[in-house]
């Protein structure tokens, strides 16, 4: 699908999917490994060439034999041995250029996995303002330095600051449950910003650990399931909200938590099939809960989740896991540092696309927000070209032609 007439198209970034080049730093070093090769057999095979024509020179090395010969025979047999050589010789070196450059290219692909680039820690130090007593308030308050936890899930948590180091990660996460939360009417989603339109409208409820599941019914009677899953409510750690920063630190870790559990629980409790096609939406931290829940379902084959949508997500360090049989649409707004938080690009796979376009919205938080910036980013990727999306959207085709069904509310809790 095109952009409207008259309506200009975002430029996009996409990465990954059925048009992406699936390359990592190890496979960059062993095709660089591999022209290495290829220039040395083509320098060993010139020359050894060479030194035959030398051998022979341009009578055979016989010098009656041009009184036996055809001599104009002789010469272009000659020329053509020399054609080769300088063909070789050219390729060999070509091979090596190439082999150079990927090897240089290595070097730098993609990001460490231990640091945050210059940028990110710039941003980061920027809205905490270096300012000890305010994370001290992780434990004492919902905000940290005045930012609002939905807007900015992962930021304290990825720091890596000393008055963090406390939070321990490797501790159980508790039992998620999912409680009934009530039943609206649901509109079938007809594109990826209806998709993140319905995200939205949960996530403005407010309930923390607020999902919903939409079973959907399609024209040839098979159903289709949606569940939005929403963010961060909380920078407390523990307790019943699973909404919080304890979740933040499993779910980036790609742990198995207790929304991810509530989430699998919510599907039981709305009579979801094995044989139903399940998609995963999820905002920031519900994108990380997708992503791992996904995983789990995939484990387990209690369901069938075969897409993931998520928006303003850190799953560079988690997508990677999920089967082949998991396809996932990463939207990533270019001005919002949230999903970069992880200091990990998503892996570029045939089942993992990313697409990126720019859409300040004058904030941080404005810039990781669900309608004044995902939104605008779906409508983005949905006009796109891209071969990646366009073999996604394909696939997914099953979510958006669905004529009626129900929408069921929860909220899931940790025990």
């Amino acid at each position: 699908m095109s952009a409207p007439a008259g309506v200009p198209a975002t430029p996009v970034s996409v990465v990954g999917g059925a048009g992406g080049i699936a390359a990592n730093r190890e496979g960059i070093e062993h095709l660089a490994a591999l022209h290495r090769r290829a220039a040395h057999t083509l320098g060993s095979d010139a020359f050894a060439l060479l030194l035959e024509a030398e051998r022979l020179g341009p009578f055979g090395g016989d010098p009656g034999a041009a009184g036996r010969t055809d001599l104009a025979g002789l010469a272009t047999a000659h020329g053509t041995l020399e054609r080769a050589i300088a063909r070789l010789g050219r390729a060999a070196h070509l091979a090596e250029d190439l082999g150079t450059r990927l090897g240089n290219a290595a070097q730098g692909y993609p990001w460490g996995s231990d640091a945050l680039d210059a940028g990110v820690l710039d941003t980061i130090r920027s809205l905490v303002g270096g300012a000890t007593h305010a994370l001290g308030s992780v434990h004492h308050g919902d905000t940290v330095a005045g930012l609002d936890p939905r807007s900015l899930d992962l930021l304290v948590t990825l720091v890596g600051v000393p008055q963090l180091t406390s939070l321990d990660a490797t501790d159980d996460d508790g039992l998620g449950t999912a409680e009934p939360a009530g039943r609206a009417p649901v509109t079938p989603p007809r594109s990826l910003r209806d998709l993140v339109t319905g995200l939205g409208d949960v996530d403005r409820d407010g309930t923390p650990g607020g999902i919903d599941v939409r079973v959907l019914n399609g024209p040839d009677g098979r159903r289709h399931v949606v569940v939005d899953i929403t963010g961060t409510r909380t920078w407390r750690r523990g307790g019943r909200n699973v909404a919080d920063l304890g979740t933040n630190e499993h779910a980036l870790l790609g742990d198995t938590t207790a929304y991810s559990q509530g989430v699998l629980a919510a599907l039981r409790r709305a009579g979801v099939r094995r044989d139903d096609d399940v998609m995963l939406v999820g905002h920031s931290q519900g994108g990380l809960v997708a992503v791992t829940t996904a995983r789990d379902a995939a484990r387990t084959g209690e369901f069938r989740v075969t897409h993931v949508v998520t928006a303003g997500s850190p799953i560079g360090l988690t997508v990677g896991r999920l089967p082949a049989s998991v396809r996932v649409l990463a939207l990533e707004n270019s001005a919002d540092a949230v999903p970069r938080l992880d200091s990990a690009a998503n892996p570029d796979r045939r089942n993992v696309t990313t697409v990126s376009s720019s859409h300040g919205a004058g904030s941080v938080g404005g810039n990781h927000g669900i309608t004044t910036s995902y939104v605008a980013v779906a409508t983005d990727a949905q006009h796109s070209e891209s071969r990646s999306v366009r073999d996604f959207l394909a696939s997914a085709s099953g979510f958006f032609t669905a004529t009626h069904g129900a929408q069921y509310r929860y909220r899931v809790e940790r025990r």
